[in-house]
């Protein structure tokens, strides 16, 4: 199959007006310089409104795809909307106006190899995709072509080497790791499996033998057993240190204000942010009876086969992305919150903010050697 989608992203379709929380708001939009001349044609008679809507960078730090920004208004809502809450250069100009990153997200076009294979997925921090993620056992299922839409290139490889060339084999099976066990299982399966793989399979890679032996052995029922035996039990510091970043991401200001006051709902449930012990209490007392949503393991995979390992310098880096995804997810999920708001919540907060590196750096403080460790944190 030379390009293909995944099928829950031939099944989506914008609801615009009608999501519960738009990306109209509180995005990132850069803008290009056959953009700004679009908007400022269609605003000539309202020039300060142009001039509140678009900032055009410094000369020295512009190019022609790069010009400028959509500056967002106080609310946090594009100023370019009209008053029915749809976008104003969609319904002034046309869609073929829109900026690359309004008519691009939340589809993510992925190149690879040499022959070009294209993919098109879908990013999780849109509430519509996670639904049709969640909808069928079969979304992940590969359907040939990607569409005509107009896309940004968010992931490419071409590079030599078994860690490039063996992308689809290993992501494949590393999705498929546990299937058919618990989550927990899964996920603590998936980590050990990543946490062995670095020294044999990385961005320096020479080789593929070392990979294909380690996914012979990950085959293997008895040492899938085996290496669950060896899983660890809670890690206090671990979990306080986490908890206190996910406390400092609830109450600072800042653009993704649905995904944070969902957070700030999960603590102000067991106790507040000045008390994080009795946050953690309480989190684990509800975890007791807590049952993981069955559709988590297609969330689980559709991280593993969308969000290409590539990207980092092994797997484990890939691992630990996934480990700081579970546990937000959990944390929000035992405290009742709705499945989609938390899938998508948290794929905003940890795919497009820069908080989760100042959490990783503050976590890698305990000298934990990974996050392979960290299986049980906050209870996976």
């Amino acid at each position: 199959m030379g390009s293909f989608t995944w099928r829950y992203m031939n099944r989506f379709q914008c609801i615009g007006g009608d999501c519960e929380d738009t990306c109209c708001a509180a995005w990132g939009v850069e803008v290009s310089r056959t953009d700004v001349a679009a908007i400022h044609g269609w605003l000539a008679d309202e020039p300060g409104r142009f001039e509140e809507a678009i900032l055009t960078y410094p000369p020295k730090h512009r190019s022609p795809g790069r010009f400028g920004r959509i500056r967002m208004s106080p609310g946090c809502n594009c100023p370019l909307l009209s008053t029915d809450g749809l976008c104003g250069v969609h319904a002034n100009l046309g869609e073929a106006a829109l900026p690359m990153t309004c008519t691009s997200y939340p589809r993510s076009l992925g190149i690879r190899g040499e022959v070009e294979v294209r993919e098109l997925s879908g990013f999780l921090s849109c509430p519509e995709v996670v639904r049709q993620l969640l909808a069928d056992e079969d979304a992940l299922t590969r359907e040939p072509g990607v569409g005509e839409h107009r896309m940004n290139l968010d992931q490419s490889i071409g590079r030599p080497g078994p860690y490039f060339e063996r992308l689809d084999a290993v992501r494949t099976f590393v999705a498929a790791i546990g299937e058919g066990r618990p989550l927990a299982d899964q996920l603590w399966l998936q980590f050990r499996f990543s946490a062995s793989s670095v020294a044999r399979f990385n961005r320096a890679a020479t080789a593929a033998g070392p990979i294909e032996a380690l996914m012979a052995q990950f085959s293997e029922e008895s040492h899938l057993d085996a290496v669950l035996a060896e899983r660890p039990g809670r890690l206090d510091a671990f979990d306080a240190v986490f908890l206190a970043q996910v406390a400092k991401m609830a109450t600072t200001e800042g653009q993704y204000r649905k995904p944070q006051a969902l957070l700030l709902e999960t603590f102000l449930q067991h106790g507040s942010t000045d008390d994080l012990d009795a946050v953690l209490a309480g989190h684990r007392a509800a975890s007791a009876s807590w049952q993981a949503p069955p559709e988590l393991s297609r969330y689980v995979a559709h991280h593993w086969l969308t969000r290409w390992y590539t990207n980092g310098p092994d797997l484990s880096y890939h691992a630990e992305w996934l480990l700081m995804k579970m546990a937000i997810l959990r944390l929000l999920l035992v405290s009742g919150a709705d499945l989609v708001a938390a899938i998508y919540s948290t794929d905003r907060i940890v795919e497009h903010h820069g908080w989760i590196y100042e959490c990783k750096g503050e976590l890698r403080k305990l000298k934990l050697g990974s996050f392979e460790l960290a299986g049980a944190l906050l209870g996976f």
